[in-house]
Formats: C-alpha cells, structure tokens, sequence
C-alpha cells in the first residue's frame, strides 16, 4: 500500500514533489527513492484536499509511476 512506512518519505518537500509529479520525464527516469517521494506526495495531499488522490489516479501520474516500477523491478 502506498501509505505503508516503506513508500514514505519523511523529508519530502511537498511543493518539489508536486512538481516533480507532473513531469513525465523525470517519472521516466525516476530512482526508487524519488518514487518514494511522489508516492508520500499523493498519499498525504489527500490529508489536505479532499479528491486529491483521484485526481492524480485521473492523471494519469499513478499509472506512470507504478510502469516506472515494473521497469526498476525488471532490472
């Protein structure tokens, strides 16, 4: 689960991350760490906007983060 302690990054910074988020290209290329990072961003800005969680399903940013996963997982 994205919320469990091993996704979270205690030291993100949300507005970094919020950027970080919406570009594709560094998702491409992104470290497990830094998946890390939008993962606590997406989970957490829910605490603060309610929807935000769809919104970033609806974005398409959840499905790019988990195929960049498949790609770290297969090397």
């Amino acid at each position: 689960m994205a919320g469990d302690p091993f996704w979270c990054d205690y030291t993100y910074n949300p507005t970094e991350a919020g950027k970080l988020l919406q570009d594709d290209a560094f998702i491409a290329q992104a470290t497990l760490d830094e998946i890390k990072t939008l993962l606590t961003y997406c989970v957490r800005g829910e605490r603060f906007c309610d929807g935000h969680w769809d919104a970033v399903l609806q974005s398409g940013r959840i499905a790019a983060i988990l195929r960049r996963l498949a790609v770290l997982k297969a090397s």
